[in-house]
């Protein structure tokens, strides 16, 4: 009896411990990684060269490339292996965007329009033709 006579004694004592350990644990909660107070961090899916990439950016450019193949071949079929190639292709986009063309820039490397139409016109590349030759018909 000794020992309930002191568990009812120190009632309000247990009360507050577990009070205070509530507490404790919905701030945790609220201000980690995942709370709902910072919930605008999960928009973020990466960052490139100190900018933060938005997922609603990253998935409309991703979109974007799906909408600009299917427009060029209606009968091309999205599956998840050429999905996950558009993302990559889009990440790269944007590390090239960021960071490549800023260094290119402070380099003072460029392409002048001379050089730019003898590449596209006089001596194209095989993956130009490639791209520029209507495939029903072979022309260019």
């Amino acid at each position: 009896m000794s020992i309930l006579e002191k568990i009812r004694s120190k009632t309000a004592l247990l009360v507050g411990i577990v009070g205070l350990a509530l507490v404790i644990f919905v701030l945790e909660s609220l201000l980690g990684s995942g709370g709902a107070l910072f919930a605008n961090n999960d928009r973020i899916i990466g960052e490139i060269a100190g900018d933060k990439i938005d997922v609603t950016e990253f998935s409309a450019k991703v979109n974007e490339q799906i909408m600009q193949i299917q427009q060029s071949n209606p009968n091309a079929t999205i599956d998840e292996k050429t999905k996950e190639q558009i993302v990559e292709s889009v990440w790269n986009q944007l590390i090239n965007d960021k960071v490549i063309k800023k260094q290119y820039e402070k380099l003072g490397i460029s392409v002048s329009d001379d050089e730019l139409y003898d590449l596209m016109l006089v001596h194209p590349h095989q993956y130009v033709i490639q791209q520029l030759t209507d495939q029903q018909t072979g022309l260019m």
